[in-house]
């Protein structure tokens, strides 16, 4: 057997009795991190010149810097590839130089090497966008999952939303206004995922990015660090004072302080600012304090404006005009305030340095720049100096003649923001790795196409199932050590969701052992915390005055507090600020699954589903609904008080949700569960709390294995060929036994003979997945298109929609088929728009009145409204009244005054009926002369 090894591409020279044994690792399929591959055991290549000068002669001691250079290696066995890699240059003994041949990263790369070491903050490849405050969170909370993009005909996926949260006792009970700060960008976790791949030059495939929950799996917004907001765009804004005049007892400005000095009495005003428009909503309240939220330069414009009076005189004044950091000193220190003389020519030289800009004029816009600090407070105050002769005649008045003005002109910050800067700071294998647990997802790469295919369990044995390597002749069971699979082995099939003891939800209640269920000692714990509800009651009212009430939930992020007093549910001061959380993982399922009648509704009525962005006019949306159990199994909790002893408590809900009892006063439709209800990112195994947990679905094969098998160890034949068609992709057979590869040990080149460890796959595991598959020994595809019409339900009106969709599997036919029919109802659904409809049919009878003859007629009509059913009854009997009137035929036989003669109709106008509504006869006037 003829053994060759290459280094640098220059064939190196082996000593006659060199071994050269060499051991491959395969299963790092199901784990992006594991460093695997195949490698030698230390060798020695002995100091030839030719090996002298592949090794550029370091064996000479004089040389320096030995031991850092890279050498390419091949490692070939009867023209078999063993091993495309690198040699690692150990030592120089004193037979030779010493080292080993391995797998290189950069020529055979894992997806562990090709993405480093490097954090989520580091992706580069997301796009920067023009963000616009409140007017873009509205825009996205309205989009669906898929959108049209603005003269773009073709369908985008969202790769970003809003969700927010509530975060704190208050917000259960209160409605609250927020901004987008208090939301925070959150990133679709399928998105990140790409992203990554794509900044190390590669792109993703598979079916499972077109997998309902893997699209729907978002992260919340949560980085502690500051918020990366482009203040550039966003600074800018425009804030005026709203009086102006003397109105009853506020007198604007407002006197914040004076200073009575020896000749005079300095009098300091600040001015109440009402915000109007731009970022300054929640930066600047009504006493007029400006609180920066980016350090840079700022342009800006100020106008101000007083008069000052004392008693019914308007006394000589002096004053200046000032913008002032006043985080430090509220005030010009008094020492610094010149006389009253010194106003007029005031010089920012002299002031204090918290004292940022001076000018003079009233009612005119001055403009200057400064430079303003991130979290520092800022005012406009004006100093205005009265002689002591002429500032004690009776009260003193302040006020406005005309309205001022605040503006932030420019700012030297960012005008795009980089979605990348507000994800976590979790480095990018973390969250990799944590995503393929959550999906039991495999992968190969190729690097040819430059893409990383993605595949779950079961697609990546469908595919790789399609030959068995019979090794019946290679190895004898008999010979084998059986071993059981480690607990550290069998705890790496589990993972759980980490807790957030910031969190009252997740750290006072039960919830996190509901998500998580019994987990083996030493679990992967994923970085990402679960999110927890919290119940809230509706109560809505409807056209004709019917009150409907039902159970919802809200995701809430509750600050920790080991108080059960009453007041911690009104405290203003206790909530958990916004991003500051543990990584939180959800399905976000959009702001379409309420009936549209809903959008409507005046706030008082649906407050507890509502949060109102602070603009200038308050904008209401309706919450994007979040899930993490499906809807129907989602445990929610409750905030129970006890007035009687000032105390309260958080308890499991009891009472059924809109959810489970598919409540058509307030869900869209009646497919709205199907939708929100399809699965659970809950670990737990336990089928009445968790029955449509993904983690069983998909790991149902492995807990068998890892529950149910052991390794079997043991010498085996082996040649160049077999080791390298090993690669632990395929399923073994041993006998009528199936097995999966862990390792190749102690092969060495040359010999006949290697040690295997194999464990043994469980009757069910494979799923009748064996095949034989293609006549080139690819697996066989098969496809399928479905169509689906999604019709609106009982109760409801809209067109119906029809969808076609065609999907692939590697499994069965059957499978083809429930993947095309599920993706064609998903696209209906998501077309379908309903309106809630109410049904009324009435019968009413007309009769002649007294002094004519005729037959009674009947009529019976049927109306359908979208308003209530008060409406729906009121015009159907109006409508069988206006029908059986003009039918209606009388003839006048007298008793009844003046004989009009001849035969006569009767009708109505049509029209709501009421109670008391008369015969009306539009075509005879009985009060007056009557002609035949």
């Amino acid at each position: 057997m003829r053994v060759e090894l290459y280094i640098n591409g220059k064939l190196t020279d082996l000593s006659e009795d060199i071994k050269i044994t060499v051991d491959k690792v395969v299963s790092e399929f199901k784990d992006p991190l594991k460093k695997t591959g195949s490698y030698t055991l230390p060798i020695t290549l002995p100091y030839t010149n030719n090996n002298k000068g592949i090794f550029f002669h370091e064996d000479d001691k004089q040389i320096l810097g030995k031991f850092k250079r890279t050498y390419t290696a091949l490692l070939v066995v009867d023209d078999n590839l063993i091993i495309d890699g690198e040699f690692l240059h150990i030592k120089n003994s004193a037979k030779g130089f010493e080292g080993a041949v391995g797998n290189s990263r950069i020529r055979s790369p894992k997806i562990g090497d090709l993405i480093g070491d490097r954090s989520l903050r580091d992706i580069r490849s997301f796009e920067p966008f023009d963000f616009s405050g409140n007017d873009t969170v509205v825009d996205y909370i309205s989009r669906e999952l898929e959108f049209r993009p603005s003269g773009n005909p073709s369908t985008k996926r969202s790769e970003l939303c809003f969700a927010p949260v509530l975060d704190s006792f208050r917000s259960t009970r209160l409605p609250k206004y927020i901004s987008y700060e208090d939301i925070g960008i959150s990133h679709f976790c399928g998105t990140i995922l790409e992203k990554i791949i794509q900044d190390a030059g590669y792109s993703l495939i598979g079916n499972v990015l077109n997998n309902a929950t893997y699209r729907k799996l978002i992260m919340l917004y949560s980085d502690k660090s500051k918020q990366a907001w482009n203040y550039g765009k966003l600074a800018p804004g425009r804030a005026e004072l709203q009086n102006s005049g003397i109105l009853s007892a506020i007198y604007l400005p407002t006197e914040a302080t004076t200073i009575d000095r020896q000749g005079d009495v300095v009098s300091v005003l600040r001015y109440p600012w009402q915000t109007f428009d731009g970022d300054l909503c929640g930066s600047i309240g009504g006493d007029g304090v400006y609180t920066c939220k980016y350090t840079g330069d700022y342009q800006l414009t100020v106008k101000t404006d007083f008069i000052y009076q004392q008693g019914n005189a308007t006394p000589a004044t002096a004053y200046f005009n000032s913008f002032r950091c006043i985080t430090d000193d509220e005030f010009i220190p008094e020492n610094m305030i010149p006389g009253m003389s010194g106003f007029s020519t005031i010089n920012l030289t002299y002031l204090d340095t918290g004292t940022l800009a001076v000018w003079t004029g009233l009612n005119v816009s001055h403009t200057f720049t400064v430079h303003m600090e991130a979290g520092k407070q800022y005012e406009v105050q004006s100093y205005v100096s009265a002689p002591k002769s002429t500032s004690n005649g009776g009260t003193k008045l302040f006020y406005s003649s005309t309205s001022g003005g605040f503006r932030i002109v420019s700012c030297n910050g960012p005008l795009l923001v980089n979605p990348a800067l507000f994800l976590p700071d979790m480095k990018q294998a973390e969250f990799l790795n944590a995503l393929f647990k959550i999906f039991n997802l495999y992968y190969q790469i190729n690097d040819d196409l430059k893409t990383i295919n993605l595949f779950t369990r079961d697609e990546f044995f469908s595919r790789n199932l399609g030959s068995v390597v019979d090794l019946s002749n290679q190895i004898s069971l008999a010979d084998m050590e059986e071993t059981p699979l480690t607990s550290k082995e069998v705890a790496e099939t589990y993972y759980s969701y980490k807790k957030d003891e910031s969190d009252y939800l997740l750290n006072r209640t039960d919830y996190n052992t509901l998500v998580n269920g019994e987990q083996e000692d030493g679990s992967y714990v994923l970085p990402f915390a679960p999110l927890a509800f919290v119940q809230t009651k509706y109560q809505v009212q409807d056209g004709s005055g019917g009150v409907f009430e039902g159970y919802d939930f809200l995701p809430a992020i509750l600050p920790d507090t080991e108080s059960e007093d009453l007041s911690v549910l009104t405290s203003e001061d206790s909530f958990t600020a916004a991003g500051s959380w543990e990584p939180r993982l959800c399905l976000y399922h959009g702001s379409k699954s309420f009936d549209p009648n809903l959008y409507t509704l005046p706030p008082s009525l649906l407050y507890y589903n509502l949060f109102y962005l602070n603009l200038s006019n308050g904008v209401t949306l309706v919450r994007p609904k979040l899930g993490f159990f499906n809807y129907v199994n989602q445990p929610v909790y409750k905030v129970v008080e006890n007035v009687q002893r000032r105390s309260f408590s958080v308890e499991l809900a009891s009472a059924p949700t809109i959810y489970q009892l598919n409540d058509q006063n307030f869900l869209r439709s009646t497919k709205t569960v199907d939708s929100l209800d399809n699965s659970s990112l809950a670990i737990n195994t336990n089928g009445s709390i968790n029955p449509k947990g993904m983690f069983f679905n998909l790991y149902a094969n492995d807990l068998l294995i890892a529950n149910l098998s052991n390794y079997l160890e043991g010498v085996g034949r082996m040649n160049p060929v077999l080791f390298n068609q090993l690669t632990g992709r395929q399923v073994l057979r041993i006998d009528s036994d199936l097995f999966l590869l862990e390792s190749i040990k102690a092969y060495e080149l040359g010999g006949d003979r290697a040690r295997y460890k194999i464990y043994k796959l469980i009757a069910g595991a494979v799923d009748n997945q064996i095949g034989n598959g293609n006549d080139d020994g690819t697996p066989a595809t098969f496809t399928s298109t479905q169509t689906y019409t999604a019709s609106c339900g009982t109760g409801f009106s809209g067109s119906p929609v029809t969808e076609t969709f065609t999907a692939d599997s590697n499994i069965s036919q059957s499978d083809a088929d429930a993947k095309a029919l599920a993706g064609a109802q998903q696209s209906a659904e998501d077309g379908l728009f309903c309106l809630r409809t109410y049904t009324s049919t009435q019968t009413y009878t007309a009769s002649c009145p007294d002094g004519y003859d005729g037959n009674p007629v009947t009529k019976t009509v049927t109306f359908v409204s979208t308003v209530s059913q008060d409406d729906a009854d009121s015009f159907a009997l109006a409508s069988a009244q206006v029908e059986a009137l003009a039918e209606l035929v009388c003839t006048y036989v007298g008793g009844g005054g003046d004989d009009p003669g001849g035969s006569h109709s009767f009708a109505r106008t049509a029209g709501p009926m009421d109670e008391e509504d008369d015969w009306d006869m539009p075509s005879d006037d009985f009060d007056g002369d009557f002609t035949p």
